[in-house]
C-alpha cells in the first residue's frame, strides 16, 4: 500500500523541514496531479489556511518555477521537466482557487 499524496509533505512541514513557501509549492504540485479537494481535506487546518491564503488572488498563468541544477540530464530535458512541473502547479493553483471560491473543478481540468 502506497503513501497517500501529501502525507510526507505534511510530516516534513510539521518537523520544520519545509518553509511556508516550499510547502505551498509542494501542495500545489500534488493538487495538480490528483484530487485537489482530497488534498485540501487531508491538510491540518493551519496548513490548509496557509495554502488557501497564499493562493487567493494569484494568477496561475504567471506561475514560474526556477531551478538550479549542476549535473544530470541535458539542459533541454531539464527545461522540459520544469515546464511540465509549472503546468502541474498551475493546474493545482486553479483547482484550489475553484474549491475555495465554491466552484468544484471539472473532471479533466476543463475550464468552466
Amino acid at each position: 500500500m502506497g503513501i497517500e499524496p501529501g502525507v510526507l509533505i505534511i510530516d516534513d512541514y510539521e518537523r520544520g523541514a519545509l518553509t511556508d513557501a516550499s510547502v505551498c509549492l509542494e501542495i500545489y504540485l500534488v493538487a495538480g496531479q490528483c484530487d485537489a479537494a482530497a488534498v485540501l481535506a487531508r491538510l491540518p487546518s493551519g496548513l490548509r489556511d496557509l495554502v488557501t491564503r497564499r493562493v487567493a488572488g494569484v494568477n496561475a498563468g504567471e506561475a514560474r518555477l526556477i531551478d538550479s541544477i549542476c549535473v544530470g540530464s541535458t539542459p533541454e530535458a531539464l527545461v522540459a521537466d520544469l515546464r511540465r512541473q509549472e503546468e502541474t502547479v498551475r493546474r493545482g493553483i486553479v483547482a484550489i482557487q475553484r474549491l475555495i471560491s465554491g466552484q468544484a473543478a471539472r473532471p479533466g481540468g476543463a475550464e468552466g
